[in-house]
């Protein structure tokens, strides 16, 4: 009975954290940049369909990985004052009503699967950040009081948080309707060199820089494991003691 309480002890103590890892993709052959690429060619999309003047290219910012990392349990993946979190429905409505007026191609055709995307496609949004789980999460959308409610129709689980900032609102306003790329402070992303052919970022508005790197200051997942160590100890001194007697 001792050595069972022990155990429960134990395995409070040394529990797997939260958040597994940030800023990877592990799925053989692609890179991070390649999920980023993705979500460039989905704002590039929108922005060419129905006319957008002001979509913003987006880049990966570690610093909102620690944004990700101040989570600690299912429940606290909601949308932060500087971020948001996908998916929304209330963002979804947005887009829907956005693109309401394209041609309907079928389930795959932009005026389908874009308001699906919603949260990749706030031309105001210029960074992203994603970190992995240890755990699987069901897959919830926040609403417009930052409440969480289960999809109707997807009832899958994830193991990954993706969110974007600077914005933590999401209004049709964000949109500004006009040229692609005419509503620009900074220009344009140009065509790659030398061959000047068109990536997943070219015609979007230039994102300001990725800013340096700024040092978590809380406990992070990687040292973890040294600080249940600590803990380890005096439990190992314990069953030293159960062994005894």
């Amino acid at each position: 009975m001792k050595a069972l309480t022990i155990f429960f002890f134990a395995s409070s103590v040394i529990a797997v954290p939260f958040i597994k890892s940030c800023g990877e993709l592990n799925i053989p052959i692609f890179k991070p940049q390649d999920r980023v690429d993705v979500f460039n060619h989905w704002r590039r999309l929108i922005m060419n369909e129905i006319g957008v003047s002001n979509m913003m290219e987006l880049k990966y910012d570690p610093n909102l990985e620690d944004e990700i990392r101040k989570m600690k349990s299912c429940e606290d993946i909601i949308h932060g004052s500087n971020y948001r979190v996908s998916t929304d429905e209330g963002s979804k409505r947005i887009v829907q009503n956005l693109v309401k007026n394209l041609p309907d191609e079928g389930p795959r055709g932009p005026r389908e699967f874009l308001p699906d995307a919603a949260e990749y496609l706030n031309p105001a949004q210029t960074f992203v950040a994603w970190c992995d789980l240890n755990v699987k999460c069901s897959r919830k959308h926040v609403d417009d009081k930052n409440q969480k409610k289960m999809f109707s129709r997807d009832q899958h689980e994830t193991d990954t948080v993706v969110i974007f900032g600077p914005k933590g609102t999401y209004f049709e306003s964000d949109f500004k309707m006009g040229k692609p790329g005419s509503n620009c402070p900074n220009g344009i992303v140009p065509p790659k060199p030398p061959n000047a052919t068109c990536e997943s970022n070219c015609g979007l508005c230039k994102g300001p820089e990725v800013p340096p790197r700024i040092p978590f200051t809380e406990i992070s997942d990687s040292v973890a494991p040294s600080v249940n160590a600590i803990f380890i100890l005096p439990i190992l001194f314990m069953v030293n003691i159960v062994n005894a007697y």
